[in-house]
């Protein structure tokens, strides 16, 4: 009798779905991913995904996460990590927000990626990317030996977070969407977080959804 009731409940659990979902990856692991998908009550549930897109994904609920998320609630997560992009970079942030939103994102992964091809001195300043951007020096942070860690990536990650948590609702640009190089399969979308790999990004959207409890 428990059995049936727990089929019963599981059916329904499963007719509640729609089909469309958001698979949120990590640029640096492979076949891993934050799903989301929502349901006909209008609340959106994550979950953990690993294996082959377009074949058979194994799936579980997020570690701690036990519950579903309103539209109102991740769109808050989406602000947060947009205004996160501007304070990242600390003293320095007003350089990297005028990157962020001046459609000079791709131009400041490029420079940076230069920089760190380079062999050059990473530790910090995200002044030496604006610099280099605008043509201007930025004081100490540009030297002989330029001082731009991966951590000066950050702003990029917390700004496609915030892009990718648009999506899941609905609400992102195409213009937003071409940065993130977000592709479309049927009814789903996977968006592309570049510089993090995917422990980063489950420990960031866990803590995030843990936060809105």
């Amino acid at each position: 009798m428990k059995i049936q009731k727990l089929l019963v409940i599981y059916s329904l659990l499963m007719c509640s779905l729609v089909d469309a979902r958001t698979l949120i990856k990590a640029e640096e692991t492979k076949y891993r991913y934050i799903v989301t998908q929502r349901l006909e009550n209008g609340l959106y549930e994550f979950s953990e995904c690993a294996g082959e897109y377009l074949e058979e994904l194994s799936c579980s609920r997020l570690p701690g996460i036990n519950r579903a998320y309103s539209a109102r609630e991740i769109k808050s997560l989406a602000d947060m990590n947009e205004r996160q992009a501007y304070y990242a970079a600390g003293a320095d942030v007003a350089i990297v927000a005028a990157s962020l939103y001046f459609g000079m994102i791709l131009a400041a992964k490029a420079t940076a990626a230069y920089y760190v091809a380079a062999g050059a001195s990473l530790d910090g300043g995200v002044a030496a990317i604006g610099g280099v951007l605008g043509g201007t020096s930025s004081g100490g942070a540009v030297s002989s030996v330029v001082t731009i860690s991966v951590d000066a990536l950050d702003p990029f990650v917390h700004r496609d977070v915030s892009i990718a948590l648009e999506e899941v609702i609905g609400i992102a640009s195409d213009s937003n969407l071409e940065d993130v190089e977000a592709k479309e399969y049927g009814e789903d979308v996977i968006v592309e977080i570049e510089d993090i790999n995917y422990d980063q990004l489950k420990n960031k959207i866990i803590s995030q959804l843990e936060d809105l409890d």
